[in-house]
């Protein structure tokens, strides 16, 4: 009824790192991505930080009846196996844009799901053969006072550029609106109002997602 937790040597462990009291009723499916522990439960998927902190049983409700999670480091993936629920759902890792990806008796009653890290449903015919929908670079990185952030897009695509707080919040949007493909853009974003820490940066067009963590040290 509870999540433990370890160091990965064996030591120190912690039996209810997450109280049983904020688990529900867990299907014992469990991923690690962007800095959270995301768990599978009857009514949904929950989410706590990697520090324990912030449990939210219910942070991905649109699915209930949760039997798999899969991760590609930049969404879930969902599969549902209950009687009159079989279904496959994709859901970003802030918990927006809630997709039921497939559906239906023909899945059978979906359990364990998994998912390519490398993952991409991109069939754009003027994409450049070989290389990445979208990238992403940070420079410096760690940072004390500001970074160059620099996205691209390999065609022409809208894309948003965001950067967002180990708990999932919203910080500032850098970039939202079409890019030449080829054509990098660089902005610059000063950290020099945020507390240490790390910070996720996410870009996202319409041909994949692309995620890179942010160190800011004083």
């Amino acid at each position: 009824g509870t999540m433990g937790r370890a160091d990965l040597d064996g030591s120190n462990p912690n039996p209810a790192f997450v109280p049983a009291a904020d688990i529900a009723v867990f299907s014992g499916s469990m991923v690690i991505a962007g800095g959270f522990v995301y768990w599978a439960t009857n009514s949904g998927v929950g989410r706590v930080g990697l520090d324990g902190s912030n449990p939210i049983v219910d942070f991905v409700s649109e699915a209930t009846q949760v039997d798999g999670l899969a991760t590609d480091g930049a969404a879930l993936y969902i599969s549902r196996g209950a009687t009159f629920l079989t279904s496959i759902d994709r859901v970003d890792l802030d918990g927006s844009n809630f997709t039921e990806l497939a559906s239906g008796t023909g899945l059978g009653d979906a359990q364990g799901i998994a998912v390519a890290a490398d993952a991409s449903t991109s069939t754009a015919p003027d994409a450049v053969p070989g290389s990445a929908a979208l990238t992403l670079a940070l420079a410096p990185n760690p940072t004390s006072a500001a970074t160059a952030i620099t996205v691209e897009a390999a065609q022409t695509s809208a894309v948003q550029l965001a950067v967002y707080d180990l708990l999932g919040r919203h910080v500032t949007d850098l970039v939202d609106g079409t890019l030449a493909g080829g054509a990098p853009q660089t902005v610059s974003f000063d950290t020099a109002g945020l507390p240490t820490g790390v910070y996720l940066v996410r870009a996202q067009s319409s041909d994949g997602v692309e995620v890179k963590r942010l160190t800011v040290a004083r």
